[in-house]
């Protein structure tokens, strides 16, 4: 009988002896390794390498989109799409770049883009923010000089009025600042100079030399030499019609910044404005940003008002 229990608790000792001890390593003993934490391994993955913001330069440039591609497909390719205009010629001649041209900015504002890269169902998308241009000059010679000379009528300042024009030389000029309008011809530049200065003699009235910047009346800078922003203007005036009247009321645009040189005989006015305009049929407006360079070279003679009253 002694002999029975020792042959069955040597039997139970190699039967627990053969049982696999969990340690906690196989998490229960599931050994699938898509459920680990790096996921399935067989995924393609597109992944951007160069920043997501890219920045243009104002004139235009050659760029480039670095990528990298987990797990390439046989059949697939990468694309890039955009719905700029300015923004064109991708290239994919190397790998992992993408190449893309981005045109001068013509603007003076900084504009954005935006390109979409593919690879089948992956994608990341980079934005490209192009500098804003430089406003151009428009050069533009005067056939004409006009005005009038006020004295020392405003604030104590000497005060000139005048307006470089197409106005033919044989056109009688107009005492009344508001027949400006009226006159069916095509553009202004009024400027009301405030000085300290009086005019070179007293029967053309000529403006003395020196440089006048359009500055806010009562701020430190109009203490003397400077344009009144208040009364200065560019102003297109529509053509007038076979019954001699305007279709459209005279398009008038504030000055942003102006400064007028005067040197001996020569007036040059540069300018920046937001250009206001109307078309004659419908009526709709636009407005433009203009850097205007303006000059005048000649004689030229201002109607003497100083001993008008007011």
């Amino acid at each position: 009988m002694k002999r029975l229990f020792a042959i069955l608790a040597f039997a139970s000792l190699l039967i627990a002896g053969c049982e696999p001890i969990d340690d906690g390593s196989n998490n229960g003993g599931n050994n699938d390794v898509e459920n680990n934490e790096g996921g399935n391994t067989t995924d393609t993955v597109l992944k951007r390498t160069s920043p997501e913001t890219m920045t243009a330069p104002a004139a235009g440039s050659e760029l480039f989109i670095t990528y990298s591609i987990t797990n390439p497909q046989d059949g697939v390719t990468v694309e890039a799409k955009t719905d700029e205009e300015w923004i064109k010629d991708f290239d994919y001649k190397e790998q992992n770049k993408i190449k893309y041209t981005v045109e001068e900015n013509p603007g003076i504002s900084v504009r954005e883009g935006k390109i979409t890269v593919t690879y089948g169902t992956s994608s990341f998308d980079v934005t490209i923010s192009q500098l804003a241009g430089e406003l151009k000059a428009q050069n533009v010679t005067a056939p004409n000089l006009v005005g009038h000379y006020y004295g020392a009528q405003t604030y104590g300042f000497i005060t000139y009025y005048l307006a470089f024009t197409d106005m033919p030389k044989d056109m009688e000029v107009p005492t009344d600042t508001e027949s400006w309008h009226y006159n069916g011809l095509h553009y202004y530049y009024f400027l009301y100079l405030m000085t300290d200065k009086e005019p070179v003699d007293t029967t053309s009235f000529n403006i003395p030399n020196g440089e006048y910047k359009l500055v806010q009346l009562g701020t430190e800078e109009s203490n003397m030499n400077f344009i009144n922003p208040s009364t200065s203007w560019y102003q297109i005036n529509s053509p007038l019609d076979g019954y001699g009247q305007y279709n459209i009321y005279p398009c008038v645009s504030e000055f942003e910044e102006a400064i007028l040189t005067v040197e001996d005989g020569k007036l040059t006015l540069e300018a920046k404005m937001l250009v206001k305009r109307i078309d004659e049929f419908s009526w709709e407006q636009s407005y433009t940003p203009e850097h205007h360079i303006v000059t005048y070279e000649g004689d030229y003679s201002l109607i003497d008002l100083s001993k008008r009253q007011y």
